[in-house]
């Protein structure tokens, strides 16, 4: 919430393009951090409507999209609008994702983008342009939060799209080349700025998940079939793995397994395969013998640190094949009507049981919201250690918004987790403050203060100017770059410039990667023009129930 208010006012108030964020940490950089973009739902909806408002709206919307993406799978597999319904509900219904929506981990409702790349890969027979659509969905997933979701589902739906192409008939290969060659280019187009500037974030603290463990048998049988809403509860007893409870329950309901376990007497197919796959990968990652130990071996993968995350896609997968036993029922009753009725009730309790549990899981992290206590009644820009917390209101409040919507920057414990969380900075009121910018023991103001600019004039020549800030690479003075060797950010060196000989500094902040992101993006908006026009002279062979048989 704290890195959209300081997207926001960059952008609302001060008029510049996102780069620094002063309010945390002694100032840390915003363009490469995954949990906030300008270019997404959340993004333009906090621009539009503040970010009280905004984030709750983008969930709103969000929401939205996964059902209607779910609602067009199911359009794929089944003609009955019950069956649709049932599947597009149980699938935007996720406990997994409740879980996190409930601790602030909001950056995962990028998973409602999913159902339709899933859509769009079905679709590559008989759509000739689902590769570019493909490309815009995924990538504006991508966009969102590039960790977690979009990774798991490139590599679970690469492996897909290859087993498809292999099982597919030969007149097939040139419409599975087409797909790739429009995806490719789109994908790249919309993903290459935010990961032109995310680059040089995980090049100089790079993320490399050091915990390992796994879940045993009864363990797996508890996250899945107790429905945990208590987000406090010691997870003692109940999992093998020390870990929050939020990070690795996934309730799935009695009823999905039962109709998943039916369905396959119609067979085994590849969604059933994915749920299985999806379960092992779930399962732990400190032995050969567990999928996740080798997917953590591929490059990026590695920077996954809490593996268990991938049990988002089962309820995906799960909810394709119990969906296809509800319709296994439903055509073995088409004659007898009077057995229908008991296919509507396990219709109902399927969708029912992880609707009611994700429900409670929201519900107890809700409540009225209530800034910190405290004020700045001048307006000024200050660097503070603690913030008085409202009397009888409980840890959930966000106490780095408060300060931010107040102009004073949070310095302890709230750095992205790639990035360090706490600093040598000086909090107004501790010891050793002078002020946040000073000459000597001379404090001095600036004649012009922004996230990404900062203007000062009649310094002495002679004394170094002292800001109480994290110095960077990305920091220019004059027009010329201060530490080139330093890191994005440095929270132990001292930042320390010489004024010209006027006495001025003129700090200008240039996050690295901007440039390159926005050259990549018009080389790849070229070729994807191109590759457009090139495929649109191919011939298109239908067969729209393939990929889904």
């Amino acid at each position: 919430m704290q890195r959209f208010e300081a997207l926001r006012l960059s952008i609302v108030t001060y008029h510049q393009w996102p780069g620094n964020n002063p309010w945390s940490v002694g100032g840390q950089p915003l363009l490469p951090t995954v949990v906030a973009t300008t270019f997404s739902i959340d993004g333009v909806a906090v621009l539009l409507f503040g970010t009280f408002w905004g984030l709750r709206i983008s969930a709103i919307a969000y929401l939205v999209v996964g059902y209607w993406g779910a609602w067009k799978v199911s359009r794929l597999f089944w003609p009955e609008p019950v069956l649709r319904l049932v599947f597009a509900l149980y699938t935007i219904t996720n406990a997994a994702i409740a879980y996190h929506l409930a601790v602030g981990h909001l950056a995962f409702e990028n998973f409602w983008y999913i159902p339709w790349f899933l859509y769009f890969i079905l679709r590559a027979t008989d759509d000739g342009w689902s590769g570019v659509k493909a490309g815009v969905l995924f990538g504006l997933a991508c966009v969102r939060a590039p960790a977690y979701v979009p990774q798991y589902a490139g590599l679970l739906f690469a492996g897909l799209l290859c087993w498809l192409w292999w099982k597919q008939r030969r007149e097939h290969n040139r419409t599975f080349a087409r797909w790739l060659m429009l995806f490719v280019p789109v994908l790249a187009t919309i993903v290459f700025y935010r990961f032109s500037t995310m680059f040089y974030g995980l090049l100089d603290f790079p993320r490399i998940s050091t915990w390992r463990g796994h879940l045993d048998s009864p363990s797996m049988l508890t996250v899945f079939f107790r429905p945990f809403t208590d987000l406090d509860r010691s997870l003692d007893n109940v999992t093998t793995l020390s870990i929050p409870i939020w990070e690795v329950a996934c309730y799935l309901g009695v009823t999905s397994i039962l109709l998943a376990c039916l369905s396959l007497l119609k067979g085994v197919h590849w969604w059933h395969v994915m749920t299985v796959l999806l379960m092992w990968a779930f399962s732990g990652n400190d032995s050969m013998y567990y999928l996740m130990f080798w997917i953590q071996k591929i490059p990026s993968y590695s920077s996954l640190q809490t593996f268990t995350r991938v049990r988002l896609f089962i309820p995906l997968f799960l909810g394709i094949a119990a969906t296809s036993g509800l319709s296994f029922l439903w055509s073995a009753t088409s004659h007898r009507r009077l057995l229908r009725p008991l296919v509507l009730l396990l219709s109902f309790a399927l969708v029912a049981e992880v609707m009611i549990v994700s429900h409670k899981i929201l519900k107890t992290s809700h409540m009225p919201f209530v800034y910190a206590g405290g004020d700045n009644p001048d307006g000024l820009f200050r660097n503070i250690s603690q913030l008085p917390r409202p009397s009888g209101i409980p840890g959930e409040v966000n106490l780095v918004y408060s300060a931010t919507k107040m102009n004073l920057g949070w310095l302890r414990g709230y750095g992205d987790s790639n990035l360090p969380g706490n600093t040598i900075r000086v909090g107004l009121n501790d010891a050793g403050y002078i002020g946040e910018y000073f000459q000597g023991h001379r404090p001095v103001t600036p004649i012009y203060w922004s996230p990404n600019r900062l203007v000062f004039e009649h310094l002495d020549p002679s004394v170094a100017l002292s800001l109480n800030m994290n110095p960077s690479k990305a920091w220019y003075a004059n027009g010329r770059q201060l530490f080139p060797h330093y890191r994005i950010v440095e929270v132990d060196k001292a930042f320390d410039i010489m004024p010209d000989a006027q006495g001025r500094v003129d700090l200008e902040y240039r996050f690295p990667g901007q440039s390159i992101g926005v050259a990549g993006t018009a080389i790849f908006s070229v070729i994807s023009l191109i590759m457009c026009f090139a495929v649109s002279r191919w011939p298109n062979r239908p067969n729209p129930a393939y990929l889904t048989q």
